[in-house]
């Protein structure tokens, strides 16, 4: 990958960091779950750990927030 595209990925990891988890949607295309995908990815790409522990707290907090939704 050249300068430019691992400029570009931080920039949209960054913005993710920081609006991602506020997405109504749940989905894998336009959703939460996507936003958990990518950051599993990016984690790899960079090596970052910060990135997983990001992603599995967005996993864990959509996994509580399904079983409250089963619990009514």
């Amino acid at each position: 990958m050249n300068e430019t595209d691992e400029i570009l990925l931080k920039r949209i990891a960054n913005h993710q960091m920081l609006h991602g988890s506020f997405c109504g949607d749940p989905g894998i295309l336009n959703g939460k779950m996507g936003v958990v995908i990518f950051f599993f990815h990016y984690a790899r790409h960079t090596g970052n750990t910060l990135y997983e522990d990001f992603a599995g707290e967005m996993l864990d907090l959509h996994r509580n927030c399904h079983a409250a939704s089963d619990d009514w």
